[in-house]
């Protein structure tokens, strides 16, 4: 499908996270419907044989297996995300649960997927209201099923540290080597608080890198910056 639409001047792509799966479209604005309906028929027909399916459970797991040798900074962040998000799984579950799935659930899954949804969009471009309108029915047609009410979606849950509280972990890593990452909690989400911290990223990025690395050549990798988990500053 990929090749043929991008020959027609389009280009769409499918993503997947822990909120849902998003969809993109992108080309000539006259051939956008089609485009939609054309990728929209698929999302629910899940055709794979039992090779590839197994090579691609193969794959995902060794992804995982293969976290504990990435760099010591890459897996100190994704501690981080762990212990901050509330309804974080962790790679070790799904390494446990992939094991277990079988073609078929896959298959069965896909069907049942847009049951129940909740959709959300934007159209920006050189876009008439009546085709934008045309590619959000096509859209809504082809998956089908109800609508998902806005309270029942997934929202997403940040550990609020108490004033004058820390949290802390240590791990063993496999690789020689190591890496500290250290997060102090602000506030919560203000148009204000939100320009200062960036405000103040700005400044503290390059002190960080010309001190340690410019100054001492220490040769670390050193980096400091705003963070956003939804509604929480640091």
């Amino acid at each position: 499908l990929g090749y043929p639409v991008k020959l027609a001047g389009l280009e769409y792509s499918i993503g997947v996270d822990k909120k849902g799966i998003s969809l993109s479209f992108g080309g000539y604005s006259d051939r956008i419907s089609e485009l939609v309906k054309t990728v929209t028929q698929k999302l629910k027909q899940i055709k794979i044989d039992q090779e590839t399916f197994e090579s691609l459970k193969e794959r995902r797991l060794r992804r995982y297996k293969n976290f504990s040798f990435q760099q010591p900074y890459q897996q100190a962040f994704y501690y981080r995300s762990l212990m901050l998000e509330a309804k974080k799984h962790s790679i070790w579950e799904y390494a446990e649960e992939i094991s277990k799935i079988r073609l078929r659930d896959l298959k069965k899954f896909a069907a049942a997927l847009y049951d129940r949804h909740y959709v959300e969009g934007f159209i920006f471009g050189n876009v008439w209201k009546d085709k934008a309108g045309e590619a959000v029915s096509t859209l809504l047609k082809n998956l089908g099923g109800k609508e998902l009410p806005r309270d029942d979606i997934y929202q997403e849950s940040v550990i609020q540290i108490e004033p004058g509280k820390t949290h802390s972990l240590v791990e063993k890593m496999n690789v020689k080597n190591s890496a500290a990452v250290i997060e102090f909690q602000v506030d919560q989400h203000d148009p204000k608080l939100r320009v200062s911290l960036m405000v103040l990223d700005t400044a503290l990025q390059p002190l960080f890198y010309n001190d340690l690395r410019t100054q001492q050549q220490l040769g670390y990798i050193v980096n400091s910056g705003m963070t956003e988990l939804e509604k929480t500053l640091g």
